[in-house]
C-alpha cells in the first residue's frame, strides 16, 4: 500500500520540485498519527494546549494545517469525562493557545510597519465566500451554495477508486467493519483508526467545501487516509493468496497509470 502512498499525481508534478502541495499528504497523515498517539502521549490540559501551540505554529506553514485544532479538540473531548463547563474553558484554552503563533506572528509584522496580508482571502475569497453570499438575499444565498458545491463535487472523482478499492478489501476481510466502528463509537473508543478516519475524512470534507477555491490536487488530500484504511483492513483479517495477487496487481496498474498516463480527474490548468 506504500506504493499507491508515493505513487500519485499529487507526487508526480511536485517530486522533482517541492511544492506546499506535497502538504497535502502530509497534514492527514498527520491527523491521523496525532489520533492514534493522543490519548497515550498528550492527553492533559498542560500538555493538550502546549501541543495545540506547537501545531498552531504549522499554519504560518500550511493552511490546511488548520485542520489538527478540531482534531485535537475532539481527542480531548473524548479523553475527558467532566462537566460540561470545565470542557469548554479547557476548549477556550486550546483554540487560543492555537492561534496565537499566528497572532504573535501578526504583532511582529506590525511592529516592522508591515502588515499583515492574505492573498487566499482577499483575492480568493476562501471561506469568506459564505459571508459574502449571506450579504446578498435568500435566493442568492442558496444560489451561491449550490454553485460552490457543484464546483466541489466535481473534485472528487480522484478519491473514487482508492474508495472502491477500501469498500472491496473491507468486505472481502471482514463484513462486520461497519458494525464494529460503530460499536467503538458508542464505547468512545475514538483512537480505533476507522474512528478517527471517519472524523477525519468528514471535518477535511468539510474544511474543502467551505474553502471556496476547488481543485482536485487538494481534495486528493483524502486520499492517505484511504490508503491506510485499505491497509488497516489488510491487518486485521487474513487474506488469502490469489485476493493478494490481484490486489498487487491492481496497484502495479495504478502505479503504471500514473507514470505514463494523465488521469481525467486530473486537469491540466490546476498544473499550468
Amino acid at each position: 500500500m506504500f506504493v499507491l502512498l508515493i505513487s500519485n499525481q499529487v507526487t508526480k508534478y511536485n517530486f522533482w520540485t517541492p511544492h506546499d502541495q506535497i502538504l497535502n499528504l502530509l497534514t492527514p497523515l498527520l491527523c491521523l498519527f496525532i489520533g492514534i498517539r493522543f490519548k497515550k502521549y498528550i492527553q492533559n490540559l498542560k500538555n493538550t494546549t502546549l501541543f495545540s501551540a506547537i501545531s498552531g505554529s504549522l499554519v504560518l506553514l500550511y493552511g490546511s494545517f488548520l485542520l489538527v485544532l478540531p482534531l485535537i479538540i475532539f481527542c480531548y473531548w473524548a479523553t475527558k469525562k467532566r462537566i460540561p463547563q470545565i470542557i469548554i474553558f479547557d476548549t477556550i484554552l486550546i483554540i487560543t493557545a492555537f492561534f496565537f503563533p499566528t497572532f504573535l506572528w501578526c504583532i511582529i509584522l506590525k511592529a516592522q510597519g508591515v502588515n499583515f496580508f492574505s492573498a487566499e482571502i482577499s483575492i480568493f475569497r476562501q471561506f469568506v465566500w459564505i459571508l459574502d453570499a449571506m450579504k446578498g438575499s435568500g435566493s442568492f444565498f442558496l444560489s451561491a451554495l449550490l454553485k460552490h458545491t457543484a464546483s466541489f463535487i466535481k473534485t472528487l472523482p480522484s478519491l473514487i477508486f482508492l474508495t472502491i478499492l477500501l469498500i472491496g478489501i473491507a468486505w472481502r476481510a471482514h463484513n462486520n467493519l461497519i458494525k464494529s466502528v460503530i460499536q467503538r463509537w458508542h464505547k468512545k473508543d475514538y483512537d480505533d483508526i476507522f474512528v478517527l478516519a471517519a472524523f477525519i475524512v468528514a471535518e477535511f470534507l468539510l474544511f474543502y467545501w467551505a474553502l471556496g477555491y476547488y481543485a482536485d490536487r487538494l481534495t486528493f488530500s483524502i486520499a492517505p487516509i484511504l490508503i491506510c484504511c485499505i491497509a488497516a483492513c489488510l491487518k486485521k483479517e487474513k487474506i488469502n493468496q490469489r485476493f493478494k495477487y490481484l490486489l498487487l496487481l491492481i496497484i502495479v496498474l495504478s502505479h503504471i497509470y500514473t507514470i505514463f498516463y494523465h488521469p481525467l480527474y486530473f486537469p491540466t490548468t490546476f498544473f499550468s
